[in-house]
This record gives structure tokens, sequence and C-alpha cells, in this order.
């Protein structure tokens, strides 16, 4: 036996820490192939953000560059409290037709007019030409509230073509801090936001068959990322494991998801005052209503309801924010609730959670969300 292979067989110090070197190794691989969990989790209770279209009105907003900075403190004080759906009640503004004709002007001490139009370019109607349609104010706030939640990268492909000169201004503000994926363990390492695309085309022949189904996912890459396992239906938001290379649950991912499984939160439109409540994106419903009074700033319409019992620890609440006047003239409108019996909108609404008096809508969502974090805390 030869002087090295005793010193092996004897346990010599370089081979104990040739051995120890290796488990160490074999250690932190198995640390970095180790699925990352998140940190955050889901709250027992859920809260809905309804807001009146009417907060981005002309008599609160006066470009689109105003509107824009309306729906992103809406959109950044949502994510802050983890709001899981925001309802944006369309109340169409109340016009006689020379009014309708006209665009709003403002005459500059020069006596030179300037228009103000929401692209600050293009005229934007504001009538509805059918009984059910959505007005322009509704349908550009909750396009904004979208955006802003919608990656980079998936932008172009998420929104009407016609609809990108709205994110003017929108694509040059700071990216949301409190979205699922930050601050939340660095889940972002092994989870992304994805969208399903067409298979890439492999022959110079045109083929006219309308492809349903992909294994193709666009990540933001320079090459879209091939999924393990069946194929999947095509321009669907989904949210991949990149190690794994399949598509999972928004919560399995970020430990917290908005209704309806959604990235950060679920945006809708209400046509009526009753599709705040009967249209909601959870499947048991609101488990209480609550009114916020903001955006009345002389505070000329008081409503009294009863004492509130604040149910902060389970279920979901839906906070309507808005002037007295919006909300009754949205119910005044719903022909479906009168028939039914009900004579005013107090009647659905559990009670009301006061706030500063004369405060503009996005500012009382930040302040009624903050007032509803702390009673949750006691």
């Amino acid at each position: 036996m030869t002087k090295d292979n005793k010193g092996a067989n004897d346990g010599s110090p370089a081979l104990k820490k040739r051995k120890v070197t290796t488990s160490a190794a074999q250690s932190a691989s198995e640390k970095k192939n180790e699925s990352i969990k998140p940190i955050k989790k889901m709250s027992p209770v859920t809260y809905t953000v309804c807001v009146p279209s009417t907060c981005i009105s002309r008599s609160n907003t006066k470009n689109l560059q105003q509107v824009t900075h309306v729906a992103y403190q809406l959109a950044r004080t949502c994510t802050a409290y983890n709001v899981g759906e925001i309802v944006v009640l369309d109340i169409p503004e109340e016009r006689n037709h020379e009014k309708e004709q006209e665009q709003p002007e403002v005459v500059s001490q020069s006596s030179k007019k300037i228009k103000f139009n929401f692209d600050d370019n293009a005229t934007i109607t504001n009538g509805n030409s059918q009984k059910h349609a959505i007005s322009d104010s509704a349908m550009l706030l909750a396009t904004l509230l979208q955006f802003f939640i919608t990656p980079p990268y998936l932008r172009k492909a998420s929104f009407k073509h016609d609809s990108l000169k709205n994110f003017e201004y929108a694509k040059k503000l700071p990216k949301l801090s409190n979205l699922p994926f930050m601050s939340n363990n660095k889940v972002y390492n092994n989870y992304k936001e994805g969208l399903t695309i067409h298979k890439k085309a492999f022959s110079k022949k045109k083929n006219n068959s309308k492809l349903e189904f992909t294994k193709y996912v666009n990540i933001g890459e320079k090459e879209a990322l091939e999924l393990n396992g069946p194929e999947v239906p095509v321009n669907v938001r989904v949210t991949v494991d990149l190690k794994e290379k399949k598509i999972i649950s928004p919560i399995d991912a970020y430990g917290i998801i908005g209704a309806k499984s959604s990235f950060g939160y679920h945006v809708r439109i209400a046509k009526s005052f009753s599709s705040v409540f009967t249209e909601s994106s959870y499947s048991d419903g609101y488990s209480q209503s609550v009114y916020i009074n903001c955006g009345d700033y002389f505070y000329n319409n008081k409503v009294e309801f009863k004492e509130l019992t604040f149910d902060t620890q389970s279920g979901n609440i839906l906070l309507i924010f808005g002037k007295w006047t919006d909300l009754d003239s949205s119910f005044q409108n719903d022909k479906e609730l009168i028939s039914r019996g009900i004579e005013s909108a107090k009647e659905m609404i559990d009670g009301e959670l006061k706030i500063v008096e004369g405060c503009r809508v996005e500012d009382g969502v930040l302040i009624g969300l903050t007032k509803i974090d702390v009673l949750k805390d006691k």
C-alpha cells in the first residue's frame, strides 16, 4: 500500500476538507433550486372600492394629465391596501343639447381660448347613443386603472391600439410600489406574468386557420417561453413558473390575489346602481356595504345612516365612495330597483364611515382605507 493510499484510508485532513466542501456545494445547490415562497398572505377580509366616473368629470379634471393622476392615486392606494376589486360606477354627465355640441374652454389672461380634451387633441364624446352604452369617462378611468397593474411588456398586446393615446402621461409615472411581486421575498426570480401567444410560423405559407391553443407565453424576453405540458388557450393572461415552465395560480406565486384570481386588483364597470351589488366579482357577494362621502365640496346633501357596526375581521366589504347626489342619480335611473319596491339607495347600504368633509374622491379613498386599516388592528 502506498503512502497516499494509506493517508486516504486513514481519513486525512485533505480528504475531510474535500468532503465538507462537496457537501456545502450540494446544500447550496439544493437551496438555490428550492422554490421561493412568498411572504405576503391573504387577509380574511377583502375590500371592494366603488368610485363614480364623475371623479374625472370636467368639474374635477381639465385634461388627460389630471385624469391620469387621479387614476394613478386610486391605483396606488388600492394596491397599498390590497384592494381586490375596483368598481367604476358609470354616471354620465348630464348636459343640455347645446353644451354637448361645445368643448369646454378656458380663457387665459391673453384672451386666447384654450381647449381641454381627455387626449389633449381629440374630442371626447360623452353622450350615450345606446341605452346601456358605457360613457367615455367610465371607460377611460377603468382603462387607466388596468394600465397601472399591467406589466410594460404586455401593454401593447393587452390594450386596443386606439386606446394607447390615453397612456401618454400614464407611461411616464413610476411603477406602483405595492404590486404582488414587490417586497415579497424576491418571488420575481421564479415567477412572472405573461400572455399566451400564437405559435411561431415555421412555414412561409400563409396559414388561414385560427390558432386557438399554444405552448408559447410572452414574458417580456427576446424569445417567448415554451411551456412544458399541454397547450393552453391563446391570448390569456397567466402567471408562469420560470423554472418548471408551467402555468400556476397567482396565489401560489405571490401569496395574494385580487378578485377573480387577478394580478393586483380586478376592474369592472357598473352600468347601473344595482349592478354594483349584483355583479360582484366574488361568488358569495358582499357581506357589508359602507358609504363614504367624498367629492361633495359643499356637503349640501347630508344623509343620515344608522350606526354602523364595522366588521373588519372577515367577509367581502363593499366601500362606496362619492357624493350622494351621484349615487341617488344612478339609483333613480335604475328602473329595475324601483320596480322591486326599493325607494332609496340608502336601503341598499348598511351604514356610513365618516371622514373629513369636502375632500376629493381619490383623497377620500386613501383616508377611508387608512381609517379602516386602523379599525382592523383594534
